[in-house]
């Protein structure tokens, strides 16, 4: 009789053991999934977040070429300015030249 009891209580506890190990394997699971969960959230978040940092990089870097552009476009048009300029001198002193040496030459 002492041995059967001893086997029942030995079937109990094994019986007990194997559900434990079973709940503890569906909550082992279950935290696995909520890690990746966890995981794969933080992983988006930084995606997002370094997509918006490229995005704010690139704005600024495109700021930027854009205002060197301007300064040298800004440069460029007083240097053809200039130039214009002068060459508009240039042409008024070449033919106001003209015109004295034509008049000097109808009067002689």
């Amino acid at each position: 009789m002492e041995l059967i009891k001893q086997i029942k209580e030995a079937e109990s506890k094994a019986k007990q053991l194997l559900e434990d190990a079973q709940k503890q394997a569906a909550q082992t699971e279950e935290q696995i999934k909520k890690d990746r969960i966890v995981r794969l959230e933080q992983a988006g978040r930084q995606r997002k977040e370094t997509i918006e940092q490229s995005r704010q990089q690139g704005r600024a870097e495109g700021q930027q070429q854009a205002e060197e552009l301007m300064q040298n476009a800004a440069q460029q048009q007083q240097k053809i300015i200039a130039d214009a300029e002068q060459h508009k001198d240039t042409a008024a002193n070449k033919i106001i030249d003209f015109l004295h040496n034509n008049l000097t030459e109808k009067k002689q």
